[in-house]
């Protein structure tokens, strides 16, 4: 349920292990969007002259985020 989830932030409980590194998580969702970086794809950057890979898609667009607001800062 999601209270008896909600308690394992509170706790420090770390029941979900991933299977490869043995990294830890209070819930399911966090070792299952981590499991990602094992078996996932990467993508690279679109930016020109940047050659960054992620493979999960929220890093993908905070990075590509940080790109556009150096754009605007330029002349």
């Amino acid at each position: 349920t999601y209270l008896k989830s909600h308690k394992l932030i509170h706790t420090g409980d770390l029941p979900f292990a991933c299977e490869i590194c043995d990294k830890r998580f209070n819930r399911k969702d966090k070792l299952k969007r981590h499991k990602i970086i094992h078996y996932g794809k990467s993508v690279e950057c679109p930016a020109e002259g940047c050659s960054q890979r992620f493979k999960r898609m929220d890093k993908l667009k905070s990075h590509v985020a940080k790109h556009e607001n150096l754009d605007q800062h330029q002349p």
